[in-house]
Parts: structure tokens; C-alpha cells; sequence
């Protein structure tokens, strides 16, 4: 319980984003928010971030053009559950050959593992350089990213994959 808590205030800043993501990009005559599912794909995307790697990733900035591996994220984060849902509901000739969505499935799943990885190298980096966290929240927040890559006895493929499966 004391380490959800301490989720919680960077879950409701997620969510406040959010709320000024969708007020921002709404339109002022109709109050319609065009591409309201893309923006919340981004809204999930970044509160699993969060969660999961214990920072923001930008991907509710309003104002600022996304890093280019943010958006590749992003996009494949999109891709692969566009797969899934192909491969569900199509006919599954991707079990006996590589079909397009299967190619497409496994594309996607190369990108977000190679940009997770970066991340986690760089925050792998980063707590190495700083191994005590020096902000209290800041530390509930991160722990349990920081709690797989301590694990001793898991070899580093096993610790990004656990991650990236969050």
C-alpha cells in the first residue's frame, strides 16, 4: 500500500496532463477533441511509463514536439495491439507463415524492446552514478523499476523483458 501511494501523486499529474492535453487540443465551436483515441492510447502509454520506468516520458506535452523515439514508441505501442487485434480476428494464416501482420507484430515488439532498453540502460547509468535517491517520492515512485534491475541473480535480458511486459 505505502508504495501505491506514492504512485498516486504521478498518476494524478498524468492525469492532469492529460485533462490539459484534451483541453488544448479540442475544438473551441464543437468541443470535439479530434483523434480522441490516439490521445488516450498516449494518456495509458505514459501512466504505464510512469509506473513501470518511474519517470514521465512526454508523451501528454501539449506544447512540445515529442523526441523522435517517444513517438516511435508510441507508434509501436499502436501497431502492436493493431497486430494483436488482426491476428485475433483474421484468419491466422500468421501460425503457419510470416504473414504481414505477423511481420508487422514482430517489428513493432523489436522497436519497443530496442527503445525501452535504451531507457533502461540510461536509467541503469543514472542509478549508478547516484545510488542513493536523494527525493523521498522520488524514490517510492521509482522503486519498483529500480527493484527488478537490483535483482542480482536475473541476467539483464530477463530484467528489461520483465519490464517491457509490464
Amino acid at each position: 500500500p505505502r508504495v501505491l501511494q506514492n504512485f498516486l501523486p504521478a498518476l494524478n499529474a498524468v492525469c492532469d496532463d492529460f485533462i490539459d492535453l484534451l483541453r488544448a487540443r479540442r475544438d473551441p465551436d464543437t468541443l470535439v477533441v479530434p483523434n480522441f483515441e490516439e490521445l488516450a492510447n498516449l494518456m495509458g502509454l505514459e501512466a504505464v511509463c510512469t509506473l513501470m520506468l518511474g519517470r514521465r516520458m512526454g508523451f501528454l506535452a501539449a506544447d512540445a514536439k515529442q523526441p523522435q523515439k517517444i513517438s516511435q514508441l508510441a507508434a509501436a505501442v499502436k501497431q502492436l495491439f493493431i497486430s494483436q487485434r488482426d491476428s485475433y480476428y483474421g484468419l491466422g494464416l500468421w501460425k503457419y507463415f510470416p504473414t504481414k501482420t505477423y511481420r508487422d507484430f514482430a517489428r513493432a515488439e523489436d522497436l519497443i524492446y530496442d527503445v525501452i532498453s535504451e531507457i533502461i540502460d540510461n536509467e541503469l547509468e543514472e542509478h549508478k552514478k547516484s545510488a542513493e535517491c536523494d527525493d523521498e517520492g522520488a524514490s517510492g515512485l521509482r522503486s519498483v523499476f529500480l527493484n527488478i534491475l537490483d535483482l542480482k541473480d536475473l541476467d539483464i535480458r530477463d530484467k528489461k523483458s520483465a519490464i517491457i511486459d509490464f
